[in-house]
């Protein structure tokens, strides 16, 4: 099936968009910058979000009259059935036909729990998953898979990877979308996902600038605040963003995170001069474009209105201002960033050098190839290493996924297993994917359950003993505690299945056995199931600190 649709993806991909009446020749970014109007620079500056999953008025009026450089897709502007690449042509076409210049098509495909695109588009697991495996082969293949997967659906730039150290675990957006706690895997397997996705010609965007890993606060709720010094930022923070820029890292996201110790206020880092301009391009040496995180968040909206902020960015270094609505505050912001131009606020070759940067990436990755004066689409012509590559992609997933499993407990995996008293086994998950792959398995010493409820009716009396395995996911469930009490009471074994975030279940020291998979991407669950079968042994040892992550690698 994934084949099929992979090839529906190529077959739009072909699809012919139309341009404006004259036939134009993109030369070189100065060329093109000298013809261009006010109007079509500040759009280039722009990148927005769109309504439905095809094309419609209303998408096209924000072409028409905005003349955005960028579209960013989320899920709901995907046909998951046939993927976004018709709706993508449209845009691709709409923009020729009123800006004259292709778009950024970006999206947040980063594996594990954050993705947009379900059809045609391996689901690998996520970083933190990777980051335990620790096998940079691995990454690179599976982020040049994917990258090569995108750009057949119409998608030029992908908002990944996450190169925040995650080591505070009590972080709420970040966590297992990081690599781990340690800087040097987190930089060692960064660096390899942006060589694999741009070899496959797909930007890749490294986020969030300079590090969203030591927080305990979610930047899209509130302001969250980090207080260390430049001194710790450049030991730790700041180590993966510098191994990806020297391997080429295009893009860069910023974090709308407050560093009051560095910057004496309590400005977000996206609207310093100071990060983005004398740390990140002047002393990290980054001369590629800096995208801010979506304005439209809480760390943001709550301090100030959107306009100024994206005139603010613009001043202090950034290139991109992604908004992800396509209401109001679009206008908004198009109106402040061109008032601000035509007022001197906002010098007009301070404009030009970002414009100038989009341009260049554009030519560099063949966005703006033209076919007879028209937007030429991305077409798959692959190599015979690519095609054997895109074959391998089930193979790297499955691979990647098992490979991640750790099992925590006093006793080891095969030992529990090993266990003559615990004959049953006994799974509680809600997780419809991971039951209908333990049902598939149809092993008579496997019972699978979506409730507590049934709990106390099939765990045995006698004291005989089972196993019970019993699924988390992002938080601790309120009910794990009736279930431990319930294990002990009749004597059998209670092993906690955490498969996402793995710090709330690893901080609890009163659950002495857990079998951790740190994704639960569908190939996690089946990888899951099968250990639960003995087909996959679980790691006993990891390079990750999941109890209590520590400064570990920063000089590394």
């Amino acid at each position: 099936m994934r084949k099929i649709l992979f090839s529906g993806c190529l077959c739009f991909c072909a699809i012919v968009m139309t341009c404006s009446p004259e036939p134009r020749r993109f030369v070189d970014a100065d060329t093109l910058l000298g013809r261009m109007s006010l109007e079509q620079k500040i759009g280039q500056l722009l990148m927005v979000g769109v309504p439905g999953n095809a094309m419609s008025d209303a998408s096209r009026a924000i072409l028409e009259k905005y003349l955005p450089g960028g579209i960013i897709l989320y899920g709901y502007n995907i046909d998951q059935r046939q993927g976004p690449a018709r709706y993508v042509a449209a845009l691709q076409e709409s923009s020729m036909k009123y800006s004259g210049i292709p778009l950024f098509i970006s999206t947040d495909q980063e594996g594990g729990r954050v993705y947009r695109i379900t059809q045609g588009v391996t689901q690998f697991p996520g970083n933190m998953a990777f980051g335990v495996v620790n096998d940079t082969d691995l990454i690179y293949d599976a982020s040049r898979i994917l990258g090569m997967q995108l750009r057949a659906a119409g998608v030029n730039m992908n908002l990944a990877p996450v190169l925040d150290v995650n080591n505070n675990p009590d972080n709420p957006v970040i966590n297992s979308r990081s690599f781990g706690s340690r800087a040097d895997v987190v930089a060692r397997m960064g660096r390899f996902y942006v060589k694999g996705l741009q070899k496959a010609r797909c930007i890749a965007v490294g986020k969030h600038f300079p590090g969203h890993g030591d927080t305990n606060r979610d930047s899209h709720l509130t302001l969250p605040v980090i207080t260390h010094d430049m001194e710790r930022l450049a030991s730790l923070e700041l180590n993966p963003f510098d191994a990806a820029i020297k391997s080429g890292m295009e893009v860069i996201m910023t974090a709308h995170i407050s560093y009051p110790t560095i910057l004496k206020s309590d400005i977000p880092a996206t609207l310093s001069r100071e990060m983005l301009t004398d740390l990140l391009r002047t002393k990290m040496g980054f001369q590629g474009l800096v995208i801010t995180d979506d304005l439209e968040m809480h760390a943001i909206s709550k301090m100030m209105g959107i306009g100024e902020a994206a005139v603010r960015t613009i001043e202090a270094g950034g290139d991109i201002i992604l908004v992800s609505s396509h209401g109001t505050t679009v206008p908004l912001v198009h109106e402040a960033l061109t008032k601000a131009v035509k007022s001197g606020a906002l010098p007009v070759e301070r404009v030009n050098q970002s414009v100038r940067r989009i341009l260049e990436l554009k030519l560099r990755y063949g966005i703006m190839k033209l076919e007879n004066g028209k937007a030429a689409p991305d077409q798959a012509r692959y190599s015979g290493r690519e095609t054997e590559l895109l074959g391998k992609a089930d193979a790297i997933n499955a691979a990647a996924s098992a490979e991640a499993i750790y099992y925590r407990g006093p006793e080891t995996f095969d030992a529990l297993f090993a266990d003559k008293s615990s004959k049953k086994k006994i799974v509680i998950s809600p997780h419809a994917v991971l039951r209908a792959e333990i049902a598939k398995l149809n092993d008579p010493a496997i019972a699978v359950i979506d409730a507590e409820a049934r709990l106390a009716d099939i765990l045995p009396r006698d004291g005989s003993g089972a196993l019970v395995f019993y699924h988390t996911d992002w938080y601790i469930d309120p009910q794990l505690a009736g279930v431990q009490g319930l294990a002990q009471n009749r004597r059998v074994k209670l092993v906690i299945l955490a498969t996402g975030n793995p710090f709330p279940v690893a901080k609890q020291h009163t659950v002495p056995r857990v079998l951790f998979s740190f994704s639960n991407s569908e190939e996690s669950m089946r990888q899951i199931a099968r250990t639960l079968a003995g087909a996959v042994k679980a790691r006993a040892k990891i390079n990750l600190a999941i109890e209590t992550p520590a400064v570990e690698g920063a000089a590394r």
